[in-house]
């Protein structure tokens, strides 16, 4: 549905930091969502649609340091998308409920409340292995959330662990080199990695990064070029 893609992409445009664009797709989702009330299919997909929305715009607040905000509109998008998913009893809506579930985690631990922030992440990482198994993109997202919430806990070898296993996943399911999501989960290896001083073995991993973006310029300025760890590894090293 058209409400569901405006969502999707009003949420991808707020995590790469293109505020306006996410914006004007947030709007248009919300106008359809207006109209979509008197649409046949809302007695079935209403619920639907209203999670993707409000996930959609617990996105754009917690780009912005709203977290508040956010976590009250990821922990109503989740009561709305498991009604969803309730109806349909197919694996993505369910999985798409711990991908609200993991963005909650990471709110959490943003506003200092790791413990939350950690049985969240784990949550959504149980319930996504036995939705897709280990071996899925999905999967390996959720890992990766978790590494980061760990890596918050100061718990860096269990964080490396993770991160190690993100990036095996990532291999496994044929991810390009030049992946976005691969790039970033290697950025959090090297920082597990930065945290326990190993500064060489740090350097190497953002090596690759920029090497595997090396045909990718405006993805590597826009997410990796002014990393202060990196700074931090270099400096060190």
């Amino acid at each position: 549905a058209l409400i569901n893609y405006r969502s999707l992409m009003a949420g991808q445009y707020a995590n790469g930091g293109d505020m306006a664009a996410a914006k004007a797709h947030l709007d248009a989702a919300e106008r359809l969502l207006s109209e979509a009330r008197s649409w046949k299919s809302w007695s079935r997909h209403g619920s639907g649609f209203m999670g993707q929305v409000e996930r959609a715009r617990a996105s754009l607040f917690a780009t912005q340091g709203k977290f508040r905000k956010a976590e009250k509109l990821y922990r109503s998008a989740i009561v709305h998308l498991t009604r969803d998913a309730e109806k349909k009893n197919n694996p993505y809506s369910k999985v798409l409920i711990e991908s609200t579930r993991g963005n909650l985690a990471w709110v959490l631990a943003s506003k200092g409340r790791l413990v939350e922030a950690e049985v969240e992440a784990r949550k959504a990482l149980i319930n996504t292995l036995g939705y897709v198994g280990r071996y899925s993109q999905d999967t390996a997202h959720m890992i990766d959330r978790l590494a980061k919430v760990l890596l918050s806990q100061g718990r860096f070898a269990e964080a490396e662990t993770l991160a190690r296993a993100t990036l095996d996943i990532y291999n496994k399911v044929g991810m390009k080199d030049d992946s976005l999501q691969l790039n970033k989960a290697r950025r959090t290896l090297a920082r597990t990695l930065i945290y326990q001083q190993r500064w060489d073995d740090a350097l190497n991993e953002y090596e690759a990064v920029r090497l595997n973006l090396i045909d990718n310029p405006d993805t590597f300025e826009n997410y990796f070029a002014a990393d202060l760890d990196w700074a931090l590894a270099l400096l060190r090293a």
